[in-house]
């Protein structure tokens, strides 16, 4: 509990807290920042993992180019990986996103009896094409940033194999990890729910709902990316000690 109380409170921890962090807290207020603020809140969260995977708590410089190409390299990983259902959803003849969309637009517009009779199934089955990969995929996904954060390399994002080998080699921290993630979400939800009783609080809804769920995100997967980067430097001992022999 200790850890998961850390995941509010380390950002606060540092004393130059304000100057490191201050455009986190503006990106959900100011709708100038617009889609930039997507890149850089996940640009940002990435270079607080490579800090926590190397056991330095304090939060990275305030460097927003960095943070932009990195959020942009992964949100570009992100709907790679988003696009494969679709194309497996083609290849099985259920459809793509083209008929996704189509069978969404039935339903909107013309109701539920002409999407019963006419594209039930289909939709069934995109659905579950998409939540299997989705199962799939997400610590694939995650354990190609944390191999990103380590090696600096993006191309780790698309090794399917070497992030499913990593996945696999720490499935009870993977598990503990969405654990929390889900507990994050259900907190967030409720700290929402409250600030909008509220005029003030509910101004502040886009920062707890954005801002602090990157935050705390971003402490868990720092431990798990420290997890990886121990493994990783074990065994790399452990080869160099054969070696040497």
């Amino acid at each position: 509990m200790s850890r998961f109380k850390e995941s509010f409170t380390y950002f606060f921890d540092d004393e130059k807290w304000l100057a490191k962090g201050w455009l986190l807290f503006l990106i959900p207020l100011v709708p100038v920042f617009g889609v930039l603020g997507i890149f850089l809140l996940k640009g940002w969260r990435l270079s607080m993992v490579d800090n926590l995977s190397k056991g330095e708590k304090t939060l990275p410089k305030f460097d927003p180019l960095t943070w932009l190409k990195n959020g942009l390299i992964l949100w570009v990983a992100l709907f790679v990986y988003s696009f494969v259902p679709h194309i497996v959803a083609s290849i099985t003849g259920v459809g793509g996103i083209v008929d996704f969309f189509s069978d969404i637009r039935t339903l909107i517009t013309e109701g539920f009896e002409p999407f019963i009779n006419d594209e039930l199934q289909d939709f069934f089955w995109q659905m579950v094409i998409f939540l299997v990969w989705g199962i799939i995929s997400l610590p694939i996904f995650q354990a190609g940033m944390i191999r990103f954060t380590i090696n600096g390399s993006w191309k780790s994002l698309y090794n399917i194999p070497g992030n499913a080998a990593v996945a696999a080699r720490h499935t009870l921290a993977f598990i503990k990890f969405y654990g929390y993630w889900l507990l994050f979400i259900l907190l967030v939800i409720l700290a929402d729910m409250i600030l909008a009783a509220t005029f003030i609080g509910a101004l502040l809804i886009p920062v707890v709902t954005v801002t602090f769920f990157y935050i705390m995100t971003a402490s868990e997967l720092g431990h798990l990316a420290k997890r990886v980067r121990a493994s990783r430097s074990q065994s790399l001992n452990i080869t160099e000690s054969a070696n040497s022999h």
